[in-house]
């Protein structure tokens, strides 16, 4: 919890205008979230900040609306995070760009839990009426889907191969990665390996497990 006197700054923020304050409650509600894994109530939130829960809800709109901007944050560092381990690859190489998609969520969600839990959290209908965060979302799953086609031409994925399963497959474990890499519970079973390292590995094992030569 913060004191008063780390308060002081942002209760002097409180410039709707400014968008000081919101950014404030964005970071306060991703904080809070990692703490328990639970999305926190605006009344929470005005605790945590030391302002009254009517001033917040000037300054953010609504419950949802507070909550599409979290979403849209955590979005935000997820793509900078693979803008900057895809290019790192050669243009031809397909594994190792699916491979760095993989490593990219692995390292977003170890660097950034708040915003891992945010997103993990979200109500599917807060994303279907966001046409902000299907955007995010769809572009992830745009590339992947673009790598996949390529793997297949390149005959790494069998001509009949369901590539939208493969990329729905790919979201599950690697939030499932994710998820148990910040519970703990990898380095609980990998125990030769920090939980970033393991998190990483379990990703590029079903990696090499899907994009492979299909059998003759």
């Amino acid at each position: 919890m913060m004191t008063q006197q780390d308060r002081a700054p942002i209760d002097r923020a409180h410039d709707p205008a400014s968008g000081t304050a919101f950014a404030h409650a964005i970071e306060a509600a991703g904080r809070l979230a990692a703490q328990d894994g639970n999305i926190p109530s605006l009344d929470r939130i005005a605790a945590d900040l030391g302002m009254q829960t009517a001033a917040l809800l000037a300054v953010v709109g609504s419950e949802d609306q507070l909550h599409r901007a979290i979403a849209q944050n955590a979005f935000v560092l997820l793509n900078d995070q693979l803008v900057r381990k895809v290019v790192q690859v050669g243009e031809s190489d397909v594994l190792g760009q699916f491979e760095a998609i993989a490593d990219a969520y692995v390292e977003w969600a170890c660097d950034h839990p708040a915003a891992f839990h945010i997103i993990a959290m979200m109500p599917a209908r807060e994303f279907s009426q966001d046409a902000g965060l299907a955007r995010y979302e769809q572009s992830i799953h745009d590339l992947m889907l673009r790598l996949l086609r390529q793997a297949q031409a390149m005959d790494l994925l069998a001509p009949d191969e369901d590539l939208e399963m493969l990329v729905a497959l790919a979201h599950v474990c690697a939030y499932g990665a994710a998820s148990r890499m910040l519970s703990g519970d990898l380095q609980r079973w990998l125990p030769d390996h920090d939980m970033r390292t393991g998190a990483r590995k379990a990703m590029s094992v079903f990696t090499r497990k899907v994009l492979r030569p299909p059998a003759p």
